[in-house]
């Protein structure tokens, strides 16, 4: 989703280089909260509100974690940014993954549940 809609933001149309990456960012977080919401996790009888506002604390988490793995191995071990951006994404794909399955889009009655 986010390449399709960067190439033809900057590729088709000609936008500048930051205004497609922020269309395109833009549209695929909020594609992923839906598709999360209604297809992953089926919360969508939930509240839309909470879910959202821990959708966005999720997303925070999870650049700084990949930021961080990012400047570690890139940084100050030297591999390159390809190497480090894909640790990022290993490590923090799960840890988003439990975030917003036990937390952004658990229900009130699973989360007792399972504690």
């Amino acid at each position: 989703m986010f390449y399709i809609v960067l190439w033809v933001f900057f590729g088709v149309l000609g936008c500048s280089r930051q205004i497609s990456f922020i269309i395109s960012y833009t549209a695929a977080v909020t594609f992923h909260f839906f598709l999360n919401r209604s297809v992953i996790f089926q919360a969508s009888r939930e509240d839309i509100k909470p879910q959202v506002v821990k959708y966005i604390t999720v997303l925070f988490l999870n650049y700084l974690l990949q930021a961080g793995i990012v400047e570690v191995l890139s940084g100050k071990i030297g591999l390159s940014l390809y190497v480090g951006s894909f640790c990022g994404v290993v490590v923090s794909a799960p840890a988003g993954y439990f975030l917003l399955n036990r937390w952004v889009y658990a229900s009130r009655n699973s989360v007792s549940q399972n504690y």
